[in-house]
């Protein structure tokens, strides 16, 4: 369905359409070759019916689902209008001197470079299709166990996690905790719950250890990782199980949701909306390149589903517990756990999968235990992971080449998209370019109207990732401005990170940190 050769139509004498660089396999949901993606067709004289009837073919296998999106009805209407408008420019641009000015070629390149995959992935999130509970499933409750890695075995969060895990019905679940006093109260609580609750032990606080210690016991065919201050909805266990009905998929992530903790307006309540967007961008992201060509940069360790003969492997339970970076000189790695497991899962040649609806969609606490240096701490500990793997992901796993939507839309721009050199890099290469006369008369006349329609776009693209929270809770629009200011302040936290990534500490957890450094000094 895609175009591959440069054509010229005539559709019923009525218009006339010249395709000059047709966009060559580009938007097929396997995007095997980026390189492919030259140009855009250009449409001229009433292509409105043409470019509707377009885009019905080229999404005919797909179904629209509203999962709290913007409403498709007001997007589509307005993006075609938009697009056949960018088409034209296009055309005008093509047939202009200003092409020649070599700062209007680098904006538009680092413009196209950036906003490609917001367009794109504005598509693919509303028409991304979860997969459907059949009536007959392979696999139900009895086939699962639900593995909670925990220290901290008391409180609220930590009741209700264990309480809606409960309600789910799962086989087994496995809590695996660290020291005498958690494994008492642990012990405890569960026996006045169910039988169908163990608990475990290890020597020292580690995930990693935790979890390898549970997985040695589990004896189902599907094992799910649950952090202790997740909350699943009562419909989880049958949803996240049904992509496994295809025996390729051997991972399978959900959508997440920050549970918005309604204050007054102070930094309590911003730094729990800074939780809030930082998921919701990460779902925005990782439901739209699985959409595109089946990949993720993450699938987040607070809830997955993994099959358990992957787990249970002796060189992945090797490579899980003995992870090691700068050539095997720091180590072992503690953090960023969801991230290698991902990577071998995709260095195994199984398939991963996002569920993307409301059935699966758990909540989360994010931004309000600690307040801002807790939030910030994660923050660092996060991108310090993303700085270690996503270049290996591209260049050591070599997973541009079955993935290269996912590697062109996240792990690569992950690298160099950095918002607070980026965006006044749009603007002072177009305030360069508009010094050439031929680039002021190829935009409209002026030098200011387009740095204007610029910034204003650049503002614009911020809201589009947490569009679907400001639809629920228009007040947080009056957290945006200092949203924006935060987001830009996000980039030096990537940049501190990427120079400092040598160092692995949990960052918010010292108990982990001390323990990983006596056991490395023993």
């Amino acid at each position: 369905m895609c175009a591959s050769d440069s054509t010229y139509l005539n559709c019923r004498g009525e218009m006339e359409i010249t395709t000059m660089v047709v966009l060559k396999d580009a938007f097929c949901m396997s995007l095997p070759n980026f390189t492919n993606l030259i140009a855009l067709p250009v449409i001229t004289k009433g292509a409105t019916g043409i470019l509707n009837q377009s885009m019905d073919v080229f999404f005919e296998n797909t179904t629209v689902v509203q999962i709290e999106h913007i409403p498709l009805d007001l997007l589509l209407p307005l993006s075609g209008s938009y697009v056949i408008k960018f088409l034209q420019l296009i055309n005008h641009i093509r047939v202009s001197d200003g092409l020649t000015d070599s700062w209007f070629r680098l904006f538009i390149f680092l413009f196209v470079f950036r906003y490609l995959r917001l367009i794109v992935h504005i598509v693919a999130y509303n028409r991304f299709k979860p997969k459907p509970v059949l009536d007959n499933p392979k696999y139900t409750a009895n086939d699962v166990t639900v593995v909670i890695p925990t220290v901290d075995p008391r409180g609220t969060a930590w009741v209700e996690c264990l309480d809606r895990v409960l309600a789910n019905g799962p086989a087994e679940i496995l809590v695996v905790t660290v020291g005498e006093d958690n494994i008492r109260e642990a012990t405890k609580y569960c026996k006045t719950l169910s039988l169908c609750i163990r608990v475990l032990s290890v020597p020292a606080p580690s995930k990693r250890e935790q979890v390898k210690r549970a997985v040695l016991e589990t004896k189902t065919a599907i094992t799910i990782l649950c952090d202790d201050t997740v909350f699943w909805p009562p419909t989880f266990i049958p949803h996240i199980l049904a992509p496994f009905e295809d025996p390729l998929v051997g991972i399978v992530g959900t959508c997440k949701r920050v549970r918005r903790v309604l204050g007054t307006f102070g930094m309590a309540d911003f730094w729990n909306l800074c939780g809030v967007f930082r998921l919701e961008r990460t779902n925005f992201d990782l439901a739209s390149t699985n959409a595109v060509d089946g990949g993720v940069s993450c699938i987040s360790g607070r809830t997955c589903a993994i099959r358990t003969c992957i787990l249970k492997d002796e060189d992945f339970l090797q490579a899980y517990t003995n992870e090691y970076i700068f050539w095997g000189r720091i180590g072992p790695l503690n953090a960023g756990d969801d991230k290698l497991v991902t990577r071998m899962i995709l260095q195994r040649g199984w398939k991963v999968f996002h569920q993307n609806c409301p059935e699966v969609r758990i909540e989360t606490i994010l931004g309000v235990k600690g307040g801002g240096s807790r939030f910030l701490g994660q923050c660092l500990r996060w991108a310090r992971s993303s700085a270690r793997d996503n270049p290996k992901m591209i260049f050591k796993d070599g997973l541009w080449r079955q993935y290269p939507w996912t590697t062109y839309a996240v792990l690569a721009t992950s690298i160099v998209n950095y918002a607070a050199v980026y965006d006044p890099a749009l603007l002072f290469m177009l305030c360069r370019a508009l010094r050439n006369p031929a680039v002021c008369k190829l935009l409209g006349g002026g030098a200011r109207l387009p740095l204007v329609l610029l910034f204003f776009w650049i503002m614009a693209s911020k809201f589009v990732r947490p569009a679907s929270h400001y639809w629920r809770h228009p007040r947080d629009l009056r957290y945006a401005p200092f949203i924006i200011i935060f987001g830009y302040y996000h980039s030096w936290i990537k940049l501190h990170a990427l120079f400092t990534c040598w160092d692995i500490s949990w960052g918010t957890r010292p108990g982990i940190d001390a323990a990983a450094k006596k056991q490395k000094t023993g």
